[in-house]
């Protein structure tokens, strides 16, 4: 039973190291998609980020930035702190210019997600095996103290 809870608690380590990396790979998704429907049909921020986006609607009436704030919010358990920085500092001065200085942030920001991802890709290379095998040799030491 410990040894099985011990893996469990490695296995949770590890899979959110894995969360974090696919989040990252689904906003930079995202920005490339917006900003083909920024530069291919004109939309403005909330339509190009629509559709919906993790059960998160864009309101096309509403100012961008509160609402992507509320997005990032929503992946706290996810996200690095410097992540989610990151992600929030996108929406400052956004939809303030022309489509074309838009699709350069976007650009921008891409590029920092990319990185940001490659980080966290690494983080999972090298701490997934450490989860797992940190938590199982906890197990099984307190298997033998109580034997």
């Amino acid at each position: 039973m410990i040894a099985a809870v011990s893996l469990y608690i490695g296995y949770c380590l590890s899979s959110r190291l894995s969360r974090r990396e696919r989040l990252l790979d689904s906003f930079i998704s995202l920005f490339g998609a917006a900003s083909s429907r920024i530069s291919c049909s004109g939309d403005n921020l909330a339509s190009a980020f629509s559709p919906d986006f993790a059960d998160f609607s864009f309101d096309s009436r509403m100012p961008f930035a509160p609402q992507w704030e509320e997005l990032i919010s929503s992946f706290a358990d996810t996200l690095k702190p410097e992540d989610a920085e990151a992600l929030t500092a996108f929406a400052r001065g956004l939809g303030e210019g022309d489509a074309e200085s838009q699709l350069r942030q976007i650009e921008l920001y891409t590029r920092r997600l990319t990185d940001r991802r490659d980080s966290a890709r690494r983080d999972r290379e090298n701490k997934s095996r450490v989860y797992l095998a940190l938590p199982f040799a906890a197990g099984l030491t307190l298997i033998i103290l109580l034997l």
